[in-house]
């Protein structure tokens, strides 16, 4: 009779979660507001397939944003913003050339509810890999819209 160790009996160790392919390697010259040192970063995700990619510090790896394209994630889409913003997101390219990405960073507030940042959208440049964070003028934009509500209340 064949008598197992326990180390045999153990369960294979679960693989290490694969994260999407790197679209871009991006400079942040003037980093990201509130966190001017954070200005190197890879952009992971394909968003042709997935609405949801990641954005990766390299200066801190600590410092890991969701992000969404911004079409997606704004009410009625680009159509959405004020003229002003409007100009300011095309003055760098974004739904001028297929070549730059405008995107919302994701969160979870304290409440669960998944929320985007509307407010401060982040265009890059990918053939450049040179991005910006921009601040829209329009008051009625929040760094917090609210996507999902978290219903485990059982409320609808």
């Amino acid at each position: 009779m064949d008598v197992m160790t326990a180390q045999e009996t153990k369960p294979a160790a679960q693989a290490a979660p694969q994260l999407p392919p790197v679209v871009a390697t991006v400079s942040f010259p003037n980093g990201l507001i509130g966190c001017p040192d954070w200005t190197r970063f890879e952009l992971r995700g394909n968003f042709a397939v997935e609405p949801v990619g990641l954005l990766m510090s390299q200066d801190d790896p600590d410092c890991v944003f969701f992000v969404t394209p911004l079409e997606q994630a704004a009410p009625g889409g680009l159509l959405r913003f004020n003229n002003e913003d409007t100009r300011a997101l095309r003055r760098y390219g974004v739904g001028v050339r297929d070549d730059v990405l405008a995107l919302a960073t994701l969160n979870v507030d304290d409440a669960g509810n998944l929320t985007v940042n509307l407010l401060g959208p982040l265009v890059i440049d990918l053939t450049s890999g040179r991005g910006r964070q921009l601040v829209l003028s329009d008051v009625t934009l929040s760094t917090r819209h609210r996507l999902l509500a978290d219903h485990s209340d059982g409320a609808e």
